[in-house]
Formats: structure tokens, sequence, C-alpha cells
């Protein structure tokens, strides 16, 4: 028994021995900060005092510091904070983590935003720290990051710090674009002026004349109006920044401003007539339209309002608030209105198929491509009084109200704006959206409602589809796409499909422009394209796409140009360049489009001639065969 009782006591004196206070620490969890490289371009990193310099960032753009969390220990660890001490400069926005294994690419772990704070990382694991930085002003920037965890190394339960340093510098900015009905603003001329009386013209009040306008909505009924908010910015791209984040635009609540962010002005709808359809929550980022492809950014957001007509006739009114980080627009003030009348009914949609009379011009909505007309049809549309009359409908008008970028209205050839049947000309594939406005004998007009309005969305048939658009009505630029596998000479026949050689015939195997065989469907030598190349279905190669400043009609005068150029495979748009070509004669070597055996392709940038910039620029005094050999 004593014997026993003395083994007992030798044990415990062994294990009290061998477990200090520091081996049960080693089985606490403990936190290590390491600064994580991949695809990363810091400008400095020192692990041993926690600090990444981030080096130069563009005002309005976000760089992320990003550290490993790493628990090495059996228990898990929580993070249950991440805060900042000492800050210099702003944006340091809310620090976000992820799981390594569980992002789609490792270079730009926080491309989809993270998780906010808390963490549970698991034993012997690690989850990424992203601090990010979108600095509002140029200069020298820093800040300390407190993560306050359970972590065992935590001086006496104090966070753990990190540093991050950078320079914020100046590259462009966002700039907010509003559109509704037919208006486009505001005009900083003069709609805005200068709020906060620093020099800076920073508020804007779009007139009333322009206000957002439902009009005749009839009794009981709802009328719908698209707002668009847009991004017009065109910043280059930056070394070491992600694309995605150059010049976004920001709305959200300003509490220098009325601290609304998207919304209507108090007092103005008191009645809640006016309504957004669906959430109108911010913050919200508004990225810059097809800065990359990757970002798979269209520049705007697109929002319904509806207004809800009262039973009774009246008149009605709101203001509709925007704030943003726009510097030269940061609040915009948008007037609503609309009124609750017996009013006649607006009823557009596509021309079908007419049994009785087949040879009239109809459209297939599911089959709608560029170069084509497309034909509507307004005979639904009824007046509330006796809607079995069809004569009560006195007068017709036809709109259209959205279209691409860059297209050239002019090339619309409308027919019958006035009638019950409307038809256009398609000059370029995108989207496209049609307005019908109606009048009743007694003068009384149709409201903006959904049934009033037709959208749809242009779709090249050609597997392959390259689209060229400018921003000058004098000049004459010239597309160009050469099988570069073959001979990648410009202008060189027939391996250059141009306005020399519009339908080469590349593959014997078919007729010219047909199946493989390339077609260059205009040359426009009036200003603003659109030049379009198609290829049915191409055989596998590289095809590559060229620009080429042909003249200016202003004789003795060169106009800076903006060049689009839209790439489409199969039906779907996968890039969109841009570039301004300075000097006559210049010719951009834009992309390549690899073609797969599989009848799938890509594209691929042409490799970059100056920071910031697509492809690459040279000069090709004239355009004959056997053609001319890019630098």
């Amino acid at each position: 028994m004593h014997r026993a009782l003395s083994r007992l006591a030798v044990a415990a004196l062994v294990l009290s021995l061998g477990c200090s206070d520091d081996s049960f620490k080693r089985n606490e969890p403990r936190l290590e900060l390491v600064a994580y490289l991949d695809g990363q371009s810091y400008a400095a990193v020192d692990d041993a005092t926690r600090t990444i310099n981030l080096g130069e960032v563009p005002v309005f753009a976000t760089k992320w510091a990003i550290w490993k969390m790493v628990n090495d220990t059996r228990q898990p660890l929580k993070v249950f904070a991440v805060t900042y001490g000492d800050t210099v400069g702003v944006r340091w926005n809310e620090a976000r983590w992820v799981d390594p294994a569980k992002v789609d690419d490792p270079n730009r772990p926080f491309r989809g935003g993270g998780q906010a704070f808390e963490a549970t990382i698991p034993a012997y694991g690690a989850y990424l720290l992203g601090v990010p930085y979108a600095p509002l002003a140029e200069g020298e920037h820093r800040a300390v990051v407190r993560v306050e965890s359970n972590a065992a190394n935590a001086v006496d339960g104090a966070p753990i710090e990190a540093i991050v340093t950078a320079k914020g510098v100046y590259t462009g900015e966002p700039d907010i674009e509003i559109e509704y009905n037919s208006y486009h603003g505001p005009n900083p001329a003069s709609d805005c002026v200068d709020v906060d009386t620093d020099g800076i013209v920073d508020g804007c009040a779009i007139p009333v004349g322009s206000a957002l306008d439902f009009g005749n909505i009839g009794l009981g009924e709802t009328g719908t109006v698209r707002l668009i908010l847009r991004n017009k910015a065109e910043c280059t791209a930056y070394p070491g920044v992600d694309a995605c984040s150059l010049c976004g635009l920001t709305v959200a609540k300003d509490e220098a401003r009325q601290n609304i962010g998207l919304g209507f002005k108090p007092g103005t709808n008191d009645a809640g007539l006016f309504e957004f359809a669906g959430s109108t929550a911010t913050p919200f980022d508004i990225l810059q339209r097809n800065v990359d492809p990757s970002c798979n950014a269209s520049g705007e957001v697109r929002l319904l309002l509806n207004f809800k007509a009262p039973t009774q006739e009246g008149a009605y009114s709101a203001t509709i608030v925007v704030e943003s980080n726009d510097p030269d627009e940061p609040l915009i003030e948008i007037p609503v209105r609309g009124a609750a009348r017996n009013a006649p009914i607006a009823i557009a949609k596509f021309r079908a198929i007419d049994p009785l009379n087949p040879t009239a011009p109809y459209t297939n909505p599911t089959d709608i491509e560029p170069l084509e007309r497309v034909y509507f049809d307004g005979r639904d549309s009824y007046d509330p009084v006796d809607p079995g009359n069809p004569a009560r409908i006195a007068a017709f008008q036809w709109e259209v109200v959205e279209y691409p970028v860059g297209t050239d209205t002019g090339m619309f050839q409308p027919q019958g704006q006035l009638s019950s049947l409307f038809s256009f000309w398609l000059p370029v594939a995108g989207h496209y959206e049609v307005k019908l406005t109606v009048w009743n004998v007694d003068g009384l007009q149709s409201g903006d409602t959904e049934s009033a309005r037709v959208a749809f969305d242009c779709i090249p048939g050609d597997a392959l589809h390259v689209q060229l658009v400018w921003d000058n009505a004098t000049n004459d630029q010239d597309l160009h796409m050469t099988l570069a596998n073959q001979d990648d000479r410009v202008c060189n026949q027939p391996w250059d499909c141009h306005w020399l050689n519009r339908r080469p015939v590349w593959f014997s195997s078919s007729a010219s422009g047909v199946g493989p065989n390339p077609t260059l469907d205009i040359d426009d030598t009036n200003g603003l394209g659109p030049e379009n190349i198609n290829i049915d279905s191409p055989e596998p190669g590289t095809y590559r796409v060229y620009v080429h400043y042909f003249g200016d009609f202003n004789i003795g005068a060169v106009s800076p140009t903006r060049n689009t150029i839209r790439i489409y495979i199969h039906g779907q748009q996968v890039a969109e360049y841009r570039r301004t070509l300075t000097v006559e004669k210049a010719v951009w070597a834009v992309a390549d489009v690899t073609w797969l055996a599989d009848g799938s392709g890509f594209v691929t940038p042409y490799p970059s001639d100056a920071s910031g910039q697509i492809g690459a620029v040279g000069v090709m005094q004239s355009c004959s065969s056997p053609g001319w050999t890019f630098p």
C-alpha cells in the first residue's frame, strides 16, 4: 500500500517537473504573421517587424497588404477582430480574411472580397489576412494593423501588430454619369456648384427640366424607368495593382454631405409613391468598363425605379440623392416626377410574322444579328377610356434610347418613327433598348412603363466577330486582321483581311466569305465606324488584329482618336481594348485570337510598348502588298 503510494508520488513528481508553464503554452494556439508573396509586387517586406511596404498605389485604386496568419499548434486559433491603430492617410478599408485553399486565383486571393472577421484558424492551419489600402489623396501613408486573438504569444493578451506603408500617387479618377430617359449628365457647367466653398465644383443638382420623368401613368398603374449609374473613367493599368480596382467608383453614404448614399431625400417621398425595385444598399462599387477582360465589368449599374400612381389624378415629385467618391461630383440630386392620369398605355413589342402576309418583314427575337434591320409593332397600344377602340390612339413616337458605346446613330436609318410600325438598322453588336410613346385623341400622352420598352441584345452569328469603332467623325480608321501563322505583314494580300482585300480566300476548301474565310463587311471612311471582320467557322491558327489610322479629313490637322476594339467568340464578347492614336498613319497592334482544333478560341493582348497601354504602335505610311512588317 505505502509502496504503491510512493510510486504514484514519484510519477507525479516527474510529471510536474516535465510540465512547466512553457510546455503548457506550447499546446495553446499561437499566431505568426508572415508576408504573403505569391503574385504580389510589394516595394519591400520585413517579416522581423511584420512590415509590408506597398510602394506606389494610384489614388482611387486598391492594393492589398497580405499576411499568412499561421497557427502551428494543435489547438484552434481564434481571431476576434482586426483594427487599426495609428494611421496616416485615408482610406484604410476593413481588413478581410480568406482560406487560401478556397480562392480561385492565388495571385489575387481577395478579388472576391474575402470575409469579415471573426475567423477560427484550425490546428496547423493558415488563413490569409488582407489589408486593403485605397488612397484618396497623394502622399506617404502608414497604418498599424492590430490583430486581436486568443494567441498565447500575444504579450499580456494585447493585439499582435503589423505595419503597412505606402505612397498614394495620382493617375486618374472615377467619373460618374447618370443616365435615364434620354438624359446623360450632370453637366458640370450648368448643373454643379462649389458646395463647400473650397474652390472645387462638387455638388450637382440636375435641373427640373431634365427630371427623371415617368410621364402620365394610368390611375392605379405602375410606371417603370431605368436609372443607370455609370463610371466613365478610363484609367490605364498600373504595375503591381489589380487593374479591376483602378479608378473604381464607390457609391456610399457621405457624412460630410447628406449621409444617404443612394436614396430619396428626406421629405420628398413621404408617401412612398416612388421606389426602387430591388436593393439600393450602399456601399457598392462600379468598376470602370473592361479595363481588363478578367474583371468582367460593364462599367455601370442599372436600377429600376417605380412610380405607383394613385387612383386619383395628380402630379407627384421626389428627389433622389447619389453620393460617391467622384471628386468633382460627389453629390448629385436628381428630380423625379410622375403624373397619375387616365392615360393611354403604350405597348411595344417585336413585330411578329403575319400568317396572312408571310412576306412582310418581322423579327425573331432569338436571332438578331449586326447589319440587319429590326422591326417593332405598337398596334396593341390602347386607351383605357375605350380599350377595344384602336382609333383612340392618335399618334406614335419611337426612340432608340440605349445602344452600344461608340455607335454612330446616324447609321440607324429609322423607318416609321411616327407610326405604329417601326424599324431601324443595327450597325454594331451589343445591347439596345427601344421606347414607344403614344397619344390619345384627347392629346393625353402615355407614360414610361415597362410595356412601352423593348430591350434586346444584338449577337453576332459568326464564330469570330471583331468590331472597330472610334470617337472622331473627321478621320478614317481601318480594321485589319492577318492570319499570323501564315504571314503577319499588314496589307499583305492575301493574308490580311482589310479594305483592299475584304474577302480573301485563306482556305481553298471554301469559297470567299464562307466557312473559315473572313469578310470585312464595311469600309467606313466617314468616321466613327463600325468596321467588322467576321469568320463563320475559323480554322485553328492565330488571327492578329490591327488598327490603322489611315488619314484625317481635316487637311493639315491630325485629330487624336480613341479606337475601341471588341472581340466576340461564339456570340459572347470576350475582350474590349481601347487606345488613342495621335499620329496619322499609326498602326496599333491590338491582340491575337488563338483558335483551337476543338472550335474554341481565346484572346491575348499584343505585348505592350508603354506602361498602362494595350498593344504597341508603329507607323505605316502606305498600305500596299506585299505588306508592311510591324516593328
